[in-house]
């Protein structure tokens, strides 16, 4: 029954997500962001809420279900309020239909890649280590995909900017900015967590399970360091769908899967649940250098000042922190030493990028984003 239920939110998501862009493409985007927020909020936090009251997965499933209902009921009858379009097939363009079918399957792919890498690592846990170990993996990995799932819904909202600023061609440099920019700030967002989850990760996971959940410090450690690897490939994947590159995108995530999986059959069988994450790290660096190369073309950046300037702050102070956070995450410094000790790495975190990682335009540019925030909300109060 659960298979069932989540199935077919599932295939629904494929023609609700579909409904939803029409909102993207009027300019109504707030609305598609509200919508997206409360589906998410339904299934993250329902089958918590489920889980308090004493219910089982069944539970968990039909209230998931019947409260996505209830949204699917509004979504539809606002797109369809609001939608300067009509909604069905009478009026349909075959031709033009057929000729999406391409460029939608490339992008299925890049989908596809990220699920076929979840779902490999997790069958050959299950395969070669145990359904304990399967928990364990899964269970860490929570805690980086709640960071990813941050950033993702962050760079969503600039999603229609990219693209905007793509068809207009009015100022060449625009994206060239932006991609720096929002580069530095998800690395810098990204390391600031996993300096927090090396740290504090274990004793998070030991609370939330009530003790159950053996945790294994080497695992979350390594996970850590891979979500600050992970920052790249988000910031350039964002950039590739929205410009419309999903065909390099597709050879850059089947690649990473290829090595992640590959990789990951064998690093399993020796390390377990932190062979899995040593998968996924191997399978970010080989093509971290070539999303960087990719994202520099297509946002126009000069990739030889990129390679010579930018990505060596970035490495050699996110290797630093994390060297450092492994080192204390091991010491006998108790829970207060390492509280301590994550937020003042937050900091440094925070310093770094500001003095070292921003060029002193990226600096002003900020600084006069804030201030008029600031002013809005003064305004406000």
């Amino acid at each position: 029954m659960i298979l069932i239920i989540f199935g077919t939110m599932a295939t629904y998501s494929i023609f609700g997500g579909l409904l939803l862009s029409l909102f993207q493409v009027t300019r109504q985007m707030p609305r598609q962001l509200t919508y997206g927020l409360f589906e998410r909020t339904i299934i993250l936090y329902i089958p918590v809420l489920v889980a308090i009251l004493g219910g089982g997965p069944v539970h968990a499933a039909v209230a998931v279900a019947v409260s996505m209902t209830v949204l699917v009921v509004i979504e539809l009858r606002d797109v369809r309020k609001r939608s300067p379009f009509t909604i069905g097939l009478a009026k349909a363009e075959w031709t033009l239909a057929a000729s999406f079918i391409k460029p939608g399957l490339t992008f299925f792919a890049v989908s596809l890649a990220g699920t076929m890498v979840s779902m490999g690592m997790t069958l050959a846990l299950s395969n070669r280590a145990g359904g304990l170990v399967v928990a364990l993996f899964s269970t860490s990995l929570l805690l980086v995909n709640f960071v990813r799932t941050i950033v993702q819904q962050g760079m969503n909202v600039l999603w229609p900017e990219i693209t905007g600023a793509a068809a207009l061609q009015d100022d060449p440099g625009r994206l060239s900015r932006w991609y720096l920019l929002i580069l530095k700030l998800a690395s810098a967002f990204m390391l600031a967590c996993a300096v927090g989850i090396s740290l504090l990760g274990g004793d998070v996971l030991t609370a939330w399970t009530a003790g159950r959940l053996d945790v294994d410090p080497f695992l979350i450690l390594v996970l850590a360091v891979y979500l600050a690897m992970h920052a790249p490939v988000l910031v350039g994947s964002v950039f590739g769908l929205a410009l419309n590159r999903q065909a390099d995108l597709m050879k850059v995530q089947v690649t990473s899967g290829v090595i992640t999986l590959g990789s990951g059959v064998f690093l399993v069988s020796a390390y377990q649940a932190a062979g899995a994450a040593m998968a996924l790290i191997l399978g970010q660096a080989v093509v971290m250098a070539w999303i960087y190369k990719l994202a520099c073309r297509w946002v126009g950046a000069p990739w030889d000042e990129f390679r010579m300037t930018t990505l060596p702050r970035l490495i050699t102070g996110s290797l630093f922190l994390l060297l450092l956070a492994g080192f204390l995450s091991t010491s006998p410094i108790g829970l207060w030493g390492r509280t301590l000790s994550s937020c003042f790495l937050v900091l440094v975190v925070a310093a770094m990028f500001w003095r070292f990682w921003l060029s002193s335009s990226e600096r002003n540019l900020l600084q006069t984003r804030l201030s008029g925030l600031k002013l809005r909300m003064d305004g406000i109060g």
